[in-house]
């Protein structure tokens, strides 16, 4: 039997065939009508099992509209991504700048030894190096700022250069954010303002939000959004992730992944060095170098490079010992304490492995570097001496 419909109020309906029989000439006794079929809902109630199935069914009924109050709704996660694009003229594998020779400092005097290189407009260029060498330094004299120590900048043709300078956001002067804009791009529509400040995430009035109370995070955010509405030839970019969350920080290194023009920038951030890099220059007192790739690219070349002059260092001792006249033989006692010399420097070489393993910044990694230098040239002195 089918069942058409189920406690209608007063009856339930039962025909018999299949569901695609009711309705149809033959569903009925000859002769006979729907009166004929129907049982009366009350003499149906009466049996056992149909009452068991109806307490139920309105026991569950219940207990779902009791969920139903009681349900609450799953909280919405704020949208915390930017839109941010980045637009630049039409450049594409141009020369920009040549940069020849080139130091920077104060006073006539270079911190940092000169370095020369094109750049191109595809090419994003990662500066790096100890505090105080001069990076900061370096972005100014590109921006013409300071005049340079050594060498020269050569513009192969008229530059527009978008520029965003670490913790240095000059806001004082601008009431509120939307004045911000405005002052900066006065043609523009105020529609088209406010859509650009919501698209960083000041929505409704914090598009009139006071620039004094903003956040250096938010400000960071204005100045990018400033920055999104016009286009530029290279983009100069000194710490541009200091104090972005990491979602704003993502969207800002996909929109600079996909910025058409050059890039110039500082950071201490290895993992946004290495997913924009293309090349990375490398300023130090000692040597400048310049390597095409990321920084861990650049940290590869360096220490094959510290390999191969520690290998000519090695060759030139062993040299030198061969023709040395040898030395009176030690006592016992200079013995034991060449010992535990030697016993001494291997556990530090040791230490130093383990922490060259770690995730350092590279003047760590450097100072780590000299003192292994140090200690393995002191070692194999020492291993000489107590051969001889």
């Amino acid at each position: 039997r089918t069942v058409e419909k189920a406690l209608d109020g007063t009856r339930c309906m039962f025909f018999p065939g299949a569901e695609g029989d009711v309705g149809s000439t033959n569903v009925f006794p000859s002769g006979g009508d729907m009166n004929d079929t129907e049982i009366s809902f009350d003499n149906e109630m009466k049996s056992p099992g149909m009452a068991r199935f109806v307490g139920r069914a309105k026991d569950r009924l219940h207990k779902l509209e009791r969920l139903e109050a009681n349900h609450i709704q799953k909280p919405t996660k704020e949208d915390r991504s930017i839109n941010l694009n980045l637009d630049s003229n039409n450049l594409r594998n141009k020369r920009l700048m040549t940069f020849n020779e080139l130091s920077a400092g104060y006073n006539n005097n270079s911190l940092f030894n000169p370095f020369t290189f094109t750049l191109f407009s595809n090419y994003r260029l990662a500066i790096v190096g100890d505090n105080g060498i001069g990076k900061t330094t370096l972005i100014k004299t590109i921006m013409n700022e300071l005049k340079q120590t050594h060498g020269e900048i050569i513009r192969h043709r008229d530059l527009k250069i978008g520029y965003i300078q670490q913790n240095d956001y000059d806001l004082s002067k601008y009431d509120t954010c939307f004045d911000y804009l405005r002052t900066k791009y006065p043609d523009k529509l105020d529609k088209e303002l406010r859509g650009a400040l919501g698209s960083f995430l000041f929505k409704k009035d914090e598009v009139f939000k006071s620039c004094s109370v903003l956040s250096h995070g938010e400000q960071m955010r204005l100045i990018l959004c400033g920055l999104s509405l016009s286009s530029y030839d290279i983009l100069i970019l000194d710490e541009p992730t200091n104090h972005l969350d990491l979602v704003v920080k993502e969207c800002l290194l996909e929109s600079l992944k996909k910025y058409s023009g050059a890039i110039i920038f500082i950071s201490h951030d290895r993992y946004f060095i290495n997913e924009l890099a293309t090349y990375t220059l490398y300023l130090s007192r000692d040597v400048t170098f310049i390597n095409e790739g990321s920084y861990d690219d650049l940290k590869y070349e360096m220490e094959r490079k510290l390999v191969k002059e520690e290998e000519v260092k090695t060759k030139v001792v062993v040299e030198t010992t061969k023709v040395a006249p040898k030395s009176n033989k030690l006592s016992n006692n200079k013995k034991n304490e060449y010992f535990k010399r030697l016993e001494t420097i291997e556990n530090r070489i040791h230490e130093i492995d383990e922490e060259l393993s770690k995730d350092l910044e590279y003047q760590e990694i450097n100072k780590l570097t000299d003192e292994k230098d140090s200690l393995e040239m002191e070692y194999l002195e020492i291993a000489q001496l107590l051969e001889e």
